[in-house]
């Protein structure tokens, strides 16, 4: 009984991490283009930290996190990749992430795999004044 409770246990678990998985979709350029530009976009970073970003149709992007402000250029790959580059915002590297559509929120990761940021909440224009 108890080894037959584990299973069952355990092919629930795995239903429920697949079809939370299922609800979760890669964006195509079209998709990031549609859902970004002209936006101002509310999230937090991988380690937390809330942020605000703009992306202008003009291709820059405005940014403010922990009350300082930074500005740069973005591009939307053809595979619906964003690359963002800031003028002081890591050192001004091309920083390229894949963004994910979640059931509420949209998600990053990095080329390396690991999570980027989190975004909770899209408004149009530049609602902060960025």
């Amino acid at each position: 009984m108890r080894q037959c409770l584990a299973v069952s246990t355990s092919v629930l678990i795995g239903v429920f991490l697949l079809s939370a998985c299922a609800t979760v979709q890669r964006m195509t350029a079209d998709q990031v283009q549609a859902t970004f530009v002209g936006m101002t976009g509310y999230g937090t970073s991988a380690n937390g930290e809330p942020f605000v970003t703009y992306l202008a149709p003009d291709g820059t992007i405005r940014l403010r996190r922990n009350g300082q402000s930074d500005a740069g250029r973005y591009r939307i790959e053809p595979d619906g990749v964003l690359c963002v580059q800031y003028q002081a915002y890591r050192q001004g590297q091309d920083v390229c992430q894949s963004v994910w559509k979640g059931t509420d929120r949209y998600y990053t990761t990095q080329s390396n795999g690991q999570p980027g940021v989190t975004i909770t909440t899209v408004k149009p224009g530049n609602a902060e004044n960025l």
